[in-house]
């Protein structure tokens, strides 16, 4: 159990995606859009050339939220709190581990476990109306809690579906967290839930059921797993570190026999983030900074090779981007050709899955974690 702060609280990267559509006042088709033009649409925006974005300290993907940080809240502040037209909270049910898509905030250790949540267990996510009511839970060894496991907080309720949306040429579009599925609000009412308990002060309004979610910025992925499933972490503060491993492999084995069942799927709920920063981030194949929900391994021995290839698989919580997952690296084998069986189909399209092989999962991620 993670007792200690040597597993950072303040992971978090906000989703430049989601940042354009919204200064765009559109929703943008990045499978499609040719790349030049993307580039031009991050220039214009960010100011800076796209590597920069996903690279510099100085990117807008890093820098806090609030009042006195870099940033004052969002740059593509809402235009008010309304009903999303037409909006259901399951549209239909059950929930699905990729509706959830994080928007401008840095929260997504809160997206990645949301995705996870659903990955494992889809039932642990119901189909509501509003009033809305959720339970979190308190963590182990807290001042809240210094008992040994988590325990249920009180109920935090949402009174209604208004959510801090933005006028766009469309009509009305999600700023924050929003779904992959048409007109679903459940991402966008659990992350309202989530930011009531944890807590972010009201909005400017002063209504209580409109937490400020400009100011939702980095946290603790680890703690926010217990947070959603009322379950102890598995792992504790040095074996949660990728450098604890003597290779990507050992990495693979751990992932493999603790969160998989000895199969290919989690079947435990589980995240991975990466380190603050570095060269190595420099694109948008891996986002410094940034939580990733772990979906499963994959192994195959290539053609013409005695030696298996591993591979851990991810999703990213931006969803859709830019960069064709399966291209971020010249190894992705039968991952890009052929199908992944727990999804049922292949990892190359352009959804914010993909594989990434065991030794470059050292590489890039600081941490990985689990409850159970």
């Amino acid at each position: 159990m993670v007792k200690k702060s040597v597993i950072r609280n303040d992971v978090g990267a906000r989703n430049p995606y989601a940042i354009i559509d919204n200064l765009e006042k559109k929703k943008i088709n990045w499978e499609k859009k040719p790349r030049d033009e993307i580039r031009f649409l991050f220039n214009k925006h960010f100011g800076m050339k796209l590597e920069d974005v996903f690279g510099s300290p100085d990117s807008p993907l890093f820098r806090k939220t609030g009042t006195g940080a870099a940033l004052q809240g969002c740059t593509d502040a809402p235009s008010g709190w309304y009903e999303y037209p037409n909006g259901k909270f399951m549209n239909p049910s059950p929930a699905t581990f990729d509706d959830p898509v994080q928007g401008c905030v840095p929260n997504c250790y809160m997206i990645a476990g949301l995705c996870s949540m659903a990955w494992v267990n889809q039932a642990s996510i119901g189909d509501q109306v509003p009033p809305y009511s959720f339970t979190f839970y308190i963590p182990p060894f807290t001042v809240q809690n210094p008992t040994n496991t988590p325990i249920a907080a009180s109920p935090t309720t949402v009174d209604t579906a208004q959510l801090p949306l933005k006028k766009s040429d469309s009509g009305v579009d999600f700023v924050y967290a929003r779904s992959n599925t048409k007109y679903e609000i459940w991402p966008a009412i659990f992350e309202k839930a989530y930011a009531k308990f944890k807590p972010v002060p009201p909005d400017s309004d002063g209504n209580p059921d409109h937490p400020d979610i400009s100011k939702f910025g980095e946290g603790s992925a680890f703690q926010t797993l217990v947070n959603l499933t009322g379950k102890n972490l598995a792992l504790d503060d040095k074996s949660s570190l990728t450098t604890s491993y003597n290779s990507g492999d050992d990495i693979y084995t751990k992932i493999k026999a603790a969160m998989c069942s000895g199969g290919k799927k989690a079947t435990k709920a589980g995240v991975a983030f990466t380190y603050r920063s570095g060269s190595a981030y420099a694109d948008d194949k891996i986002v410094a900074n940034h939580t990733y929900t772990i979906l499963g391994v994959h192994t195959e021995i290539p053609p013409g090779s005695m030696i298996s290839k591993k591979y851990i698989v991810l999703r990213n919580p931006f969803g859709t981007t830019w960069y064709k997952d399966p291209k971020m690296y010249d190894d992705q084998g039968s991952l890009a050709r052929g199908t992944w069986s727990p999804l049922g189909y292949r990892l190359d399209q352009d959804d914010g899955i993909f594989g990434v092989r065991a030794d470059l999962f050292q590489s890039y991620f600081e941490a990985f974690g689990w409850v159970v």
